[in-house]
Parts: C-alpha cells; sequence; structure tokens
C-alpha cells in the first residue's frame, strides 16, 4: 500500500500524533498491543509505518487510515475492515480476518464507512492474491533469509559506524537499509499469515459447535501458551 509519511492525525506543530481525531472509527490494541506494549518510539512507528503500508499487499478504497497511532500506541482501525466486509454482505467476526478484532461481543457497534461494493472488489481482490503469490514465494526465501541475515546485520553495523555525517546515513538508508526492512516485514506478513490461518479456522470450528463465547473462553487459555496453541490445532486438524 503505497502512502506518504506522515499522513493522517500528525500535527507538524506540536509534535501530537492522535489519528483518533481523524473520523468517527473503532479502533482496537487487540494484537498489536503484545507486540508493542509501550509508548512507541519515532523509529518504531516508521518501522511500524512500513510493516502495515509499504509492505503490505493489500489496499482498501478511500483514504482512511488502517493502522493508526494513538498517544504514542499503535491502534487497528476495525472501522475499516469491518465495512469492507460488509459492504459485500459478510459479517467480519466471522470471516477469516475476524481474530484481529478479539472476541468482540456479537452487539459490539461499529462505526461503518460507506463502500460502494464494486469498488471493494476492485481495490480488495487483488492485493489477497497477492498475499497468497507473496506467501508462497516467501516460503522458499525464508531459509536463505535466516541464513545470510546475521552476516548482513553484522555489515551493515561496521558501515553505519563508518559514516560520520547525516547524508551519509540517509543514503545508507535509503540504498541499503530500507530494503531490506521492507523485505524483512513482507516475510513476517507472508509468515503470519500462514501460521494464523489454521488458527482461525479451528476458532470457526469450534464457535459453530459448542458457540462463539465458549469457544473463546477455550482458546483464550491457548494463546497464552503458543506451544498449546500449536498442539490444538493440529489435533483439530487430525480429528477431523
Amino acid at each position: 500500500m503505497k502512502r506518504t509519511f506522515p499522513k493522517f492525525g500528525y500535527n507538524p506543530v506540536t509534535g501530537e500524533w492522535n489519528d483518533s481525531l481523524t473520523g468517527e472509527f473503532l479502533w482496537s490494541s487487540v494484537n498489536v498491543s503484545e507486540a508493542v506494549p509501550d509508548v512507541m518510539t519515532p523509529s518504531t512507528w516508521s518501522l511500524w509505518w512500513i510493516f502495515h503500508y509499504e509492505a503490505n499487499p493489500f489496499e482498501f478504497p478511500g483514504d482512511f487510515p488502517f493502522c493508526g497511532n494513538i498517544c504514542g500506541r499503535p491502534y487497528l482501525n476495525l472501522s475499516l475492515l469491518a465495512s469492507v466486509y460488509r459492504a459485500v454482505g459478510q459479517d467480519v467476526r466471522k470471516e477469516l480476518q475476524g481474530d484481529m478484532i478479539g472476541s468482540a461481543p456479537a452487539e459490539l457497534d461499529f462505526p461503518f464507512i460507506a463502500f460502494p461494493p464494486l469498488a471493494v472488489l476492485w481495490k480488495v481482490l487483488p492485493g489477497m492474491f497477492k498475499a497468497q503469490q507473496n506467501a508462497s514465494r516467501d516460503a522458499k526465501r525464508m531459509p536463505e533469509f535466516i541464513a545470510t541475515m546475521p552476516d548482513w546485520c553484522r555489515t551493515t553495523h561496521a558501515t553505519i559506524q563508518r559514516c560520520r555525517d547525516a547524508s551519509s546515513l540517509l543514503s545508507l538508508w535509503k540504498e541499503s537499509i530500507k530494503p531490506a526492512v521492507v523485505r524483512a516485514c513482507s516475510l513476517l506478513r507472508s509468515v503470519t499469515m500462514v501460521l494464523s490461518d489454521p488458527a482461525t479456522k479451528l476458532r470457526l470450528d469450534l464457535s459453530a459447535i459448542i458457540g462463539e463465547a465458549d469457544a473463546n473462553a477455550i482458546l483464550s487459555n491457548c494463546l497464552a501458551h503458543p506451544a498449546i496453541w500449536r498442539v490444538s490445532v493440529r489435533c483439530w486438524d487430525w480429528l477431523k
């Protein structure tokens, strides 16, 4: 997703960044507060931006923020995600991306954005196909990335130490470091998608059998222990 940085809720005069002022949206820190549990530094937010926008194959209609910065903490715009599904007659809680909203109650009132169905299909479908292609491609690239990254980090660290002014650091960032960060973020997105799909399907299957509340109660304990979670997914696949 191409977008100029900074954007949305940033005030260049005061330095305040508050994306909650950009519109009537439902924001959530589910699945992002675990990764960034404290107030972000500007550097962390810059990397977070790259992960969610520059390395993200998905595009949405309009110009609404998908990832937001509210008082230094990261949030996801659930109104944007739910509105995309609603435009094509789907409920986000029942789809694969539903885990992004956590165990939201059925009566939760989303502020929706009015999207034409055709605009959603035109924008979102190409990104879905590209994400699947990236996942297949990145699965083959991951071993090489893991093997070569330590040497790249050591070499880059030494190169940084030799930089004597801001312009040389900026050139190094543009020519070497940022492309590597974008590549790493793309690989991370692909791996996350591959790992999250089976877990989401397990949640949906359990919800259909025992109800959403009981399924969330069972899986909330598993999520606290990743090893148990992986075993649970494998056992469920075997039982089916």
